[in-house]
């Protein structure tokens, strides 16, 4: 087989590997993975600096050759289940994404049930919230055994994980299952991957975000993100709402993956679907951005 020079870890990483020092200071990969046994790149150079900064992450095995290397242990897998589900969003918020794709997440629901404090940031107080009416909430998950949607699944570096998840300080993120749903796409291991879902106040009174919150809320009504009941009346920011709607209907997005938004996406009740609110409150889609926000706010 051909050697190949320099192929990025990551890459190796949508292989199942095995790495094996050889005698000719080459690093040959082994693979139970038919595709990749066809590729012809499994024997690879790599400088001995190279191969010892990763081979001091994981122990070798008692036969003196390396575990399984698999994608999680330095890519990490992402759902997105509001904007990020146009590919084009997606790559504007992680450029070196790879494999993405649709699939379906069980056992939670997609809800418009808490407010995110840059909606009241974007541009002149209260920005591009509507907290006179209620039209603070952005979009979250929690359990519902009962629940589903599509949403999407990509891979990225582990260095840009840390950036991403700091932006998204008001969640949790929970491991998540997913069952695939595009017939041929590249594989994403475990088909486990990491997304934003519910957190608590309690937890948020701790953090620096907190002081946001205040800030934002506080003019307007109680401070309170995660505790708003189900009867509380809070519902979509409009801009924000229009923007995942028209990001759900860009070219090349399956019709079922725009249909699961405006059906499996429900208000704080937890019963109202997005399709029907927005059916009876057609001021939503006609909400457009500020002029200095249109580019991130149009889908």
């Amino acid at each position: 087989m051909p050697q190949t020079k320099a192929i990025k870890y990551y890459l190796l990483a949508l292989l199942e590997v095995k790495w094996t020092l050889t005698e000719a200071d080459a690093y040959t990969l082994s693979s139970s993975s038919d595709a990749a046994e066809e590729a012809e790149t499994l024997v690879v150079l790599a400088s001995k600096d190279d191969f010892a900064q990763l081979s001091n992450c994981f122990p070798k095995g008692i036969d003196g050759t390396f575990p399984v290397l698999r994608p999680w242990h330095w890519q990490v897998t992402i759902i997105g289940f509001g904007s990020l589900l146009s590919k084009r969003s997606a790559m504007l918020t992680t450029p070196s994404m790879q494999g993405f794709q649709y699939v379906r997440v069980k056992g939670y629901q997609r809800q418009f049930a808490h407010p995110a404090p840059i909606f009241f940031e974007r541009g002149k107080y209260p920005g591009i919230a509507k907290p006179e009416t209620k039209e603070i909430a952005s979009l979250s998950t929690r359990q519902s055994t009962e629940s589903s949607f599509v949403a999407c699944a990509y891979q990225i570096p582990k260095s840009e994980w840390e950036p991403l998840a700091s932006r998204e300080e008001e969640f949790e993120f929970i491991e998540a299952a997913f069952e695939p749903l595009e017939e041929g796409a590249p594989s994403l291991g475990r088909n486990v991957g990491l997304m934003c879902t519910r957190s608590t106040d309690e937890k948020l009174k701790t953090l620096p975000i907190w002081q946001r919150y205040e800030k934002c809320l506080k003019p307007f009504s109680e401070v309170k993100v995660w505790s708003w009941e189900p009867d509380s009346g809070i519902r979509p920011c409009p801009v924000y709402c229009r923007h995942c709607v028209l990001a759900t209907q860009k070219e090349g997005v399956p019709d079922y993956v725009s249909n699961s938004f405006l059906d499996e996406t429900f208000l704080v009740d937890g019963k109202t679907t997005l399709r029907e609110y927005l059916e009876k409150n057609p001021h939503v889609m006609a909400s457009e951005p500020p002029e200095e926000f249109r580019e991130r706010y149009s889908g």
